[in-house]
């Protein structure tokens, strides 16, 4: 006995073919001689579609909604402090350039310490004028 390939149905099919099997109006045999499936898969998709009933009205759309408005909160969040830090880089990247700090006349050469961080305070001082922010 050859073995059937493998079938996909849509959920259109399964919906019909649940629906049927909610009806009562045929047994289960009759449904999946009808239908060419097999009893326990239209139990089971009968099984889906009265779990899945009571989304159709709503009772969890709405807790859906406000768990997806709470993430949205928190993206926003992000993209506020991903936007201050990518300008905070942009800043100071610009001002390293403006103010000769990289490249030195050396190929690999680096600032002296107290330089660097004299640079660092002016540039983030500057940066916290610029967004109107307190420094902590």
């Amino acid at each position: 006995m050859s073995r059937r390939p493998r079938r996909n149905h849509t959920a259109i099919f399964k919906a019909k073919v649940a629906l049927a099997a909610i009806k009562g109006e045929k047994t289960l045999t009759e449904l999946a001689q009808e239908f060419d499936v097999h009893a326990n898969q239209i139990t089971q998709w009968k099984s889906q579609l009265l779990e899945g009933a009571a989304g159709v009205f709503g009772g969890e759309a709405k807790a859906g909604s406000a768990t997806a408005a709470v993430d949205l909160k928190t993206l926003h969040a992000k993209i506020g402090q991903l936007t201050l830090e990518n300008d905070f880089v942009s800043i100071h990247r610009q001002s390293r350039w403006l103010y000769g700090c990289w490249p030195l006349k050396g190929a690999f050469s680096q600032p002296s310490e107290a330089k660097a961080r004299t640079k660092a305070k002016a540039h983030s001082s500057y940066f916290l004028q610029r967004h109107r922010l307190e420094p902590t």
